[in-house]
């Protein structure tokens, strides 16, 4: 495989940077044949804070993700999360051009960049334009209005748009280890490649990504994109609280959560007890902490995030009306109990994410903490089968004035 072949995913977390190379098989699926993985520094809740800091743990990822494929990378597709990232919806109108009045292909991509028009804000790049259905005349939420006729064709459309700073950022970071910007995606559209089947975008579902510093809320119905939002909490808050309330370090919180972390306090008696100190690298007095307490702990924290999700829910009138239900993933999906937290909750079916589909002959990857990493590769290919719902050729379509705009701002 030439390096030309090879598709790149870079997730640029709070906790972890990840890099994941697949190739695109004769049969039109993507393999994963290359995985890297460096503790984050620089990144909080999404957001590049420190270009400087952020550059080395990505080198030291690429290295490991380029050993393994035997070649240097030259581009890849990044992700981007955040509250730098702003989702909305807009609308474009435009008049049918045939005399005849029958819709053509020219007419809807006209009416699709007057909505971009529409949308564009102040220090903002738009990311990503995904059409939502159309209005003709008369004729109200049509899919795909060619051949139809008509006078007056309007586009409604959601529009993904990122601080420039914020590309700006993430644009030097990545040509600072000499790769390009084949894509800047964001990140939940990614997770939802890697994550969701096509029945559970047609029949109506949410994935909920817990990672370290956010959690992404993406809802989807009829095989598009409804709504989505990036929630400013994760499951470092809940290491936190851990080590607060055990007086411990975040690292022995960080171990204590990993592996003695419950998601529900109930049924958990206040007499079961463990010694923290073996969490501990150092030496410590023996010190016996409820579990009951520790699960509490976490209980909190998530309740006040499951809150949050609600409320997206609530944004988008899907509340208790997914019938696919929620798909979890992301680091903070892997800690016992969760899945009844969520359930008992939001009201609806929760499912953990599943990775039968992943082609891979590496087991990292399957690691729901590898989600946005894994997706952002099959992003990045259009004609693999799990991405042909997407409308992938919007972003392109879009992402060439961005990537124009990194050339620049790099140069």
């Amino acid at each position: 495989m030439s390096r030309q072949e090879a598709i790149a995913g870079i997730d640029l977390g709070t906790s972890a940077v990840r890099v994941v190379v697949g190739q695109r098989l004769d049969n039109g699926q993507v393999q994963l044949i290359g995985v890297g993985e460096s503790p984050s520094q620089g990144v909080k809740k999404g957001a590049i804070t420190d270009l400087e800091e952020v550059v080395t743990p990505l080198s030291e990822a690429l290295e490991k993700a380029e050993r393994m494929i035997g070649f240097q990378l030259s581009q890849a597709a990044v992700g981007i999360n955040g509250a730098q990232v702003k989702v909305v919806q807009s609308q474009g109108v435009v008049a049918v051009s045939k005399p005849n009045g029958e819709v053509q292909q020219s007419d809807i991509d006209r009416a699709v960049e007057q909505s971009q028009a529409v949308a564009t804000a102040p220090n903002y790049e738009i990311i990503h334009v995904l059409p939502k259905y159309y209005h003709l005349d008369n004729q109200t939420n049509i899919r795909d209005p060619r051949g139809m006729t008509g006078i007056k064709l309007e586009a409604h459309t959601q529009i993904i748009l990122a601080l420039s700073a914020q590309v700006k950022l993430i644009s030097k970071c990545i040509y600072r280890t000499q790769l390009e910007v084949d894509g800047l995606i964001f990140a939940p559209l990614a997770t939802a490649q890697a994550v969701l089947t096509k029945r559970q975008r047609d029949l109506g579902s949410a994935i909920v990504n817990i990672g370290a510093g956010t959690t992404s809320v993406a809802i989807y119905e009829e095989g598009e994109l409804l709504h989505a939002a990036v929630i400013p909490l994760g499951s470092d808050h809940i290491t936190a609280d851990l080590a607060i309330g055990l007086r411990s370090s975040l690292e022995v919180a960080e171990r204590v959560k990993i592996e003695q972390g419950h998601a529900l306090s109930a049924g958990i008696s206040k007499r079961d007890e463990i010694d923290i100190s073996k969490f501990s690298t150092e030496e410590m007095p023996r010190l016996l902490v409820s579990r009951k307490m520790i699960a509490e702990i976490i209980e909190a924290r998530l309740d006040e995030i499951l809150r949050m999700v609600s409320v997206e829910l609530h944004a988008a009138g899907r509340a208790g009306k997914l019938p696919a239900g929620v798909i979890l993933t992301g680091g903070g999906s892997k800690m016992s109990g969760i899945v009844e937290q969520v359930r008992e909750h939001l009201k609806l079916p929760v499912f953990l994410a599943s990775n039968e589909h992943i082609i891979s002959p590496i087991d990292k990857v399957k690691d729901p903490r590898y989600s946005t990493a894994v997706g952002l590769v099959y992003f990045a290919t259009p004609e693999a089968p799990r991405v042909s719902t997407m409308p992938f050729k919007w972003a392109q379509r879009v992402l060439g004035p961005v990537v124009k705009k990194i050339r620049d701002w790099t140069s």
